[in-house]
């Protein structure tokens, strides 16, 4: 998968690629911060933030998509985004079910 504009892939290239809702009104500048995602699985594998991602405080597992490279192909990366439909696994509460997303029950969580 090549990056926009010849540069190094992005989560947020992989996001679009899976053709997953993402907002991104800055087309991938990190601006915006409407490419917000929580990483769920694979966080020690993605590289350290980005200045604009520590400007904006996106510096533990809530990072900016368009700003993260993607990691070697052998890493998983688990990824949520409000606009997939339900809560990230960490803040479900555990009494109540979770609400299937706009396909139905399937896992719509990314994992590149």
């Amino acid at each position: 998968m090549a990056g926009v504009d010849g540069q190094e892939p992005t989560l947020l290239d992989a996001v679009r690629a899976a053709k997953l809702p993402i907002g991104q009104s800055c087309r991938g500048e990190g601006v915006c911060r409407s490419c917000a995602v929580d990483i769920e699985i694979g966080l020690a594998s993605l590289p350290q933030p980005s200045a604009l991602e520590a400007r904006f405080g996106f510096t533990g597992a809530r990072r900016l998509a368009c700003q993260v490279a993607l990691p070697a192909a052998r890493e998983q990366v688990r990824l949520h985004h409000p606009a997939w439909g339900r809560p990230a696994a960490s803040s479900v509460d555990s009494t109540s079910p979770a609400s299937p997303g706009p396909g139905g029950p399937a896992d719509d969580r990314l994992e590149p």
